[in-house]
């Protein structure tokens, strides 16, 4: 997995195992006539902090690693 490691004052999140629902396939029936498919390559930024309107993402596969600024 890539990180972004280099980016000064960037500091990863641990996210507990089960913090997040899992959609029942229904569920993620539903979700994909609302929203667009897409896939990301693994140094992707899908959201910058500060950034207003920020997208809904359900991952189907791989990961998504979290940071905040350090102070």
């Amino acid at each position: 997995m890539a990180t972004f490691e280099g980016l000064a004052g960037l500091q990863p999140f641990s996210v507990p195992s089960g913090a997040y629902v899992k959609l029942s396939s229904d569920q993620l029936i539903s979700a994909t006539r609302c929203g667009i498919h897409r896939t990301y390559t693994s140094t992707t930024r899908l959201y910058h902090q500060s950034e207003r309107g920020a997208d809904l993402y359900i991952v189907l596969s791989g990961s998504v690693q979290t940071f905040g600024l350090t102070r």
